[in-house]
């Protein structure tokens, strides 16, 4: 086991799959690189606007135990690579389907799942 800070986290785009990229320091001073392409992009709709993404290519629903600081159910919407989240989030705004937690950078989003935070 080894311990030692992220000191950057990136996203690339490989084999058209996202890989999250942790570029760190061990407590050796050695560098080091982590790569995981198993996440996904994702963030969030109210479940009862989620059939506002019928026809969208590429996009898969699926079910939450989450909901809005106002109580309101969620459905985690699921996109193939990062840069398909703005294009969706401006289209579901037009539609007045309000979007959440989609501004969140997807390498932080994977830090995030996992818990992994700063010293």
């Amino acid at each position: 086991m080894h311990r030692g800070w992220i000191l950057q986290p990136l996203t690339r785009v490989r084999d058209g799959r996202a890989v999250v990229q942790l570029f760190g320091r061990l407590e050796s001073g050695a560098a080091f690189l982590v790569e995981d392409a198993r996440a996904e992009p994702y963030f969030f709709v109210r479940a009862d606007g989620a059939a506002t993404l019928r026809g969208e290519p590429g996009v898969r629903v699926e079910p939450s135990e989450l909901a809005t600081l106002a109580g309101d159910a969620v459905a985690r919407v699921v996109v193939p690579l990062p840069g398909d989240v703005p294009p969706l989030r401006q289209r579901l705004e037009a539609r007045r389907a309000p979007t959440y937690e989609a501004d969140v950078r997807f390498a932080y989003r994977f830090l995030l799942d996992r818990g992994l935070r700063g010293g």
